[in-house]
């Protein structure tokens, strides 16, 4: 049935496109060093603070997908992570910052889940493995798109700018929405 694999397109592209959020802070790193005049130590402590609210939080995020829906934990993941980085670009000191990461990582650890939830749910077990690695390019996809533009941003308009462009990436698939009228997306939740 090929809805399936439409769905499959929608969900890849949504995730690249939270993947561009996330994964767009690292590449961020020399503009964030500046703004905050940080030390080494200082900088190692930005992309763990993202994965660790994933670390902390992945197994409720699970759990979110199963008892709620793909749909919902999946939007609603994208929409926490959304808010999480949007308040990062207003912070007003590292340790703020860090903070909003954190509260970012959080929603992005429903994310996956959702996913996978997803990929159960449509694919018969002889496609899982295909729909598996489709659904993986739009990570890659989303942080190349990230290393390559967001710098760019940040030295024209700023690290905040940049940042608040991470969270638009990041809430452009809630914005947009998941047509939750379609069949397939149906079977999904």
């Amino acid at each position: 049935m090929a809805g399936r694999w439409s769905v499959l397109a929608l969900l890849t592209t949504s995730y690249g496109a939270g993947a561009f959020g996330i994964l767009g802070i690292s590449p961020l790193s020399p503009s964030l060093v500046d703004a905050f005049a940080l030390s080494r130590l200082q900088v190692a402590f930005i992309v763990p603070s993202i994965y660790l609210g994933g670390l902390l939080f992945s197994v409720p995020g699970g759990r979110l997908a199963d008892g709620i829906g793909v749909r919902r934990s999946f939007l609603g993941g994208l929409a926490l992570g959304a808010a999480g980085l949007a308040l990062a670009a207003g912070a007003p000191g590292f340790e703020a910052f860090l903070a909003c990461l954190f509260v970012a990582g959080i929603g992005w650890s429903v994310v996956n889940p959702a996913l996978r939830r997803a990929i159960l749910d449509l694919f018969p077990v002889h496609e899982r493995g295909i729909a598996m690695g489709i659904k993986q390019m739009g990570l890659t996809l989303g942080g190349v798109a990230a290393a390559l533009v967001l710098p760019v941003v940040a030295s024209r308009l700023g690290w905040r700018a940049a940042v608040l462009v991470c969270a638009l990436g990041v809430a452009l698939p809630v914005g947009t929405g998941w047509p939750a009228h379609s069949r397939n997306t149906q079977r999904v939740r």
